[in-house]
């Protein structure tokens, strides 16, 4: 097993930050979608 580097730690947080990023976004983006048809049926 080898020794990370600051680097690459640095480079798999950033990467693991973009992926929760983007997960949220999906999330919040599916939300609004669901309020919005919630509030066209009403």
């Amino acid at each position: 097993m080898s020794i990370l580097s600051p680097l690459s730690v640095r480079h798999w947080f950033n990467q693991t930050q973009q992926h929760a990023q983007e997960s949220t976004d999906s999330a919040v983006t599916q939300l609004n979608f669901l309020r919005l048809v919630r509030f066209n049926q009403n």
